[in-house]
């Protein structure tokens, strides 16, 4: 209407609209840049949440806040999708629970390949209380007499338990370890065969290793 010599006033007297409406433009989004970094962190690590993605961002984007990162986590579907239940039941949960820290360490193994075929044996010790990895090795092969020595560092770095649990494979129920626990005065409880419900933190443990870090798909081309 403009074009054809009306006034902008009289323009939005006919068109029911207010001045500052029709003289509105709108501002480029100051999100953009934060929304790029969010996706890309996501696409990282799938297993990141919004509070751990606004800890790494806080400084690059100062000042950000929570709540800011928060809304655009979930307004980009960046939020992880719940899993499906799968508790299982009519079945125990195991007796033994930890009451403090180096009271009771789980521990179990994993297994991948590198790019050139060749085997990776993973190590993983955690504390049940704290949640906290004490321990962890990677290797070709990880034989008792390897697991006692990586058992040796972990006691010397964060003292001994008194209670470790773990399943039933052959590393795990050798004489070798059964022997240097012994002497160090530590118990060896374990699980039920066919139980690993009853090694549950160490279970948890190593699916989100293997999901944060052995399924990422390699950046080397």
């Amino acid at each position: 209407m403009t074009a054809r010599g009306i006034s902008a006033r009289r323009s939005c007297q006919l068109l029911g609209l207010s001045r500052s409406g029709f003289a509105y433009r709108a501002m480029a989004s100051r999100n953009t840049g934060l929304v790029q970094r969010l996706k890309d962190l996501a696409s990282e690590q799938p297993r990141l949440g919004c509070r751990l993605a606004w800890a790494q961002l806080k400084d690059e984007f100062s000042p950000l806040n929570l709540k800011r990162v928060r809304r655009l986590w979930r307004l980009e579907r960046l939020h992880l999708r719940p899993k499906k239940s799968q508790k299982i039941t009519g079945r125990k949960k195991p007796e033994l629970e930890a009451k403090s820290m180096n009271h009771v360490w789980c521990m179990d193994f994993c297994h991948d390949r590198c790019m050139n075929s060749s085997k990776l044996k993973c190590l993983a010790v955690v504390d049940e209380f704290s949640r906290e990895c004490v321990c962890l090795e990677v290797s070709n092969r990880i034989p008792s007499l390897h697991l006692i020595q990586a058992l040796e560092r972990a006691f010397l770095e964060y003292g001994k338990p008194a209670i470790i649990r773990c399943d039933n494979g052959p590393e795990f129920i050798s004489w070798n370890l059964r022997l240097f626990l012994k002497k160090q005065g530590v118990e060896l409880v374990n699980i039920q065969p066919g139980s690993p419900w009853q090694n549950g933190f160490a279970e948890s443990f190593i699916a989100t290793f293997r999901s944060n870090c052995l399924d990422q798909k390699s950046s080397i081309t």
